[in-house]
């Protein structure tokens, strides 16, 4: 799947493997939480305007959850930052479920991935954020997000892409 942003200065790809990892834990029953986790990219395969996900960490235990919430955990997320430093991987943001078809961030999404954006001591200026719907094929129900402390821009797939 590739994604571009409104102005097609910047390209997300993510690979059928980080979508079904993701996909996997879609909230597709009235009883299931959300669930998230992170996204790396390859340090090789990254520039200002293309980004290749390579990896998306799956839920953990220690991450706090519930039908429309989830708060992931501090220890875990600087643990698997550390793990994916060393084999090269860069963290980019992350990903976590809506218990929806077609998911879009909650404004409660926006006011936390803002205050991880400042407060954070990632170094990161932007960050991506993938909402997972609960759709049941493959490609669809995904929303990606470019995140920054003024704005957050939904970028679009592409067609034939």
């Amino acid at each position: 799947m590739i994604l571009v942003s409104n102005d097609l200065s910047s390209r997300v790809l993510l690979s059928d493997d980080v979508c079904s990892s993701m996909a996997v834990h879609r909230q597709r029953r009235f009883w299931q939480p959300e669930r998230g986790g992170l996204l790396f990219a390859d340090r090789s395969h990254a520039s200002r305007s293309e980004i290749l996900i390579s990896e998306a960490t799956p839920p953990h235990s220690t991450d706090r959850s519930r039908r429309n919430s989830l708060e992931i955990a501090h220890k875990r997320c600087c643990e698997e930052i550390q793990d994916a430093n060393r084999r090269g991987l860069l963290f980019v943001g992350y990903w976590h479920t809506h218990p929806e078809a077609n998911p879009s961030l909650s404004q409660l999404d926006v006011t936390s991935f803002t205050k991880n954006l400042s407060d954070g001591d990632h170094g990161l200026t932007s960050f991506l954020a993938i909402v997972v719907g609960s759709s049941k094929s493959i490609h669809d129900g995904f929303a990606c997000y470019l995140i920054t402390n003024q704005q957050h821009e939904r970028l679009s797939p592409l067609e034939n892409g």
